[in-house]
């Protein structure tokens, strides 16, 4: 009888440490979470959620950290992949000091000098686009015309 109800006690304390680390705190505006996912599954969890890193396991598998907003736990949840979730982290600011670093990596903040450096990109593409069209209006007016 002792070892049936130490088997049971056992038995409940595992699913609660199963579920606790399996389920979101609604209260959290976001959660890290770690999956171990194919190629196809990565690549829809890239197009649906924050992606925070990704490491190749070299047997077709990733393993990969998100960070899943409030507003998607339930999204998350329904596509049925099983989850860790990730411990805290301390929070921190890391600071990009350059803009390949700033567009390489998503939660990075951009130092005052990145900042100028992303804002003289952007604006250098959008004359290179403006002058682009110009140019290619000149050589054919006929191009932006309705068809009939």
């Amino acid at each position: 009888m002792k070892k049936i109800l130490l088997l049971l006690c056992w038995l409940c304390s595992s699913l609660l440490l199963f579920a606790q680390n399996h389920s979101f705190d609604y209260s959290q505006p976001e959660t890290y979470v770690n999956v171990s996912v194919n190629k196809t599954q990565l690549q829809y969890l890239s197009l649906h959620f924050s992606v925070d890193a990704v490491q190749n396991q070299g047997d077709g598998t990733y393993h990969v950290r998100l960070c899943v907003g409030s507003n998607e736990y339930a999204d998350f949840e329904t596509t049925g992949i099983p989850y860790t979730i990730a411990p805290a982290e301390k929070p921190s600011v890391n600071m990009a000091s350059s803009y390949a670093q700033l567009i390489q990596q998503w939660n990075r903040y951009p130092t005052y000098n990145t900042y100028l450096a992303t804002m003289d990109t952007f604006r250098s593409r959008q004359l290179f686009h403006r002058r682009h069209h110009q140019r290619r209006d000149r050589h054919d007016p006929g191009a932006n015309a309705e068809q009939p």
